[in-house]
Formats: C-alpha cells, structure tokens, sequence
C-alpha cells in the first residue's frame, strides 16, 4: 500500500491551491481500488454451535451462527493456513501458525473457511477447510 506524507506549504514553494483536498481524494480512491483488489473472506459454520468472538487472519466475524454463512470481509494477506480463534461453550479454541514459510497467499477472489466443531460438551477440537472460489 502506498504511503503519502503531507506537509504544509513553506514560502517559496509553487503551491495550486486547494491542492491538499484533491491529493486526499486520490489517496482514498487508491486506498477502495487496493480493498476491491483484494480477497472477499467469509466463514461457513457446517458445526451443531455457535462459534462467538471468531476472528480469521485479521478479519473479527463476530459471532457466526451453526449451520450459516458470515458476510464477506476484505483483508490480507489470505494464507490456507490462516489464524482460527473463536469461542465456543465458554471456552477458546485457537489454531495460531507460527509462520507462513514456504506458504503463498491467495492473490485474488474469493474464500471461505469452512469450520466445524467436532465432539461433544466441552468442546476442544475442531477442523478448517479453507475453498476458494
């Protein structure tokens, strides 16, 4: 993502004016084309419970619940090996990779990570597949 650092005018300098609010304009509509760019991140929940608190990578889903489909987020970098953490029965279930060696992301499109929790009360496994689309 490009970086721009804005200064104000200093006496010499040729300045247009009102250059400031158009420069922020561009900078926003680089900022949406980079985001429409990107991968559009859902969840499905194939388990019989409500996964709460459920973040993937960066993105927080919040709650998702069993048997549905969360909206699309955009973010990324997307790994098939992304951070899984979420709640459920009270108790925090996590898969965290130490690193993403060897591992490229996903370049575009859409992706779903498919989680089901498996067993029964109190809950401790579960399994992700990640589809994309």
């Amino acid at each position: 993502m490009a970086l721009m650092l804005l200064r104000e005018a200093q006496p010499g300098d040729s300045v247009e004016p009102n250059a400031t609010p158009r420069v922020a304009l561009v900078f926003a509509l680089v900022c949406l084309v980079l985001v429409a760019l990107g991968i559009a991140v859902r969840v499905r929940n194939i388990s019989r419970v409500q996964l709460q608190d459920l973040i993937i990578g960066r993105g927080h889903y919040g709650s998702v619940d069993a048997g549905s489909t969360s909206p699309y987020q955009s973010w990324g970098p997307v790994y098939e090996h992304s951070r899984v953490s979420f709640r459920v029965g009270g108790q925090r279930l996590s898969f965290i990779p130490e690193d993403h060696v060897g591992e490229r992301p996903f370049k575009s499109g859409e992706v779903t990570f498919v989680i089901d929790v498996t067993g029964q009360a109190p809950y401790n496994q579960f399994t992700v597949e990640v589809v994309q689309e």
